[in-house]
């Protein structure tokens, strides 16, 4: 929604206004976290695995932001904002198939309702189609 509000500022801008954003959130969430304990998973033992993983997941949030700006910049809000409600769900499904997690019936039901809410946006009733108009002076 904010992309579609500073869609009359430049495309560099609104980048890097973008990129600073998301940049700055998990850096105060991981200072913040810091400052409670140590870290629940140690860091890769060797230097290559860690940079490889940095790198990986760095070009993935870069991929990931400039689709984001791409679709974003060409949908109409309220599409945009219910694509990016499906984050909820990939995010719910991704942690149970990657780290484990388990799916409560609270979770899966919320899921739905997200995909029953995305899905009922792009239902439209049907309109009918209206009689033709005779032409004027024709015989009817």
């Amino acid at each position: 929604v904010l992309l579609r509000r500073v869609a009359g500022q430049s495309r560099g801008a609104i980048a890097v206004a973008m990129f600073s954003g998301a940049a700055v959130t998990p850096l105060a969430a991981g200072l913040l976290l810091s400052a409670a304990g140590p870290a629940l998973l140690p860091f890769p033992v060797t230097a290559g695995l860690w940079i490889a993983v940095v790198a990986a997941t760095a070009t993935a949030y870069l991929l990931g932001n400039l689709a984001l700006q791409y679709g974003a910049a060409r949908l109409p809000a309220n599409t945009t904002a219910l694509i990016m409600l499906t984050e909820v769900v990939v995010a719910g499904v991704s942690g149970a198939l990657l780290a484990g997690e388990v799916l409560t019936t609270r979770v899966l039901i919320g899921g739905l309702l997200i995909i029953a809410a995305a899905a009922s946006s792009v239902l439209v009733p049907g309109r009918r189609p209206s009689k033709p108009a005779s032409a004027p002076g024709a015989a009817g």
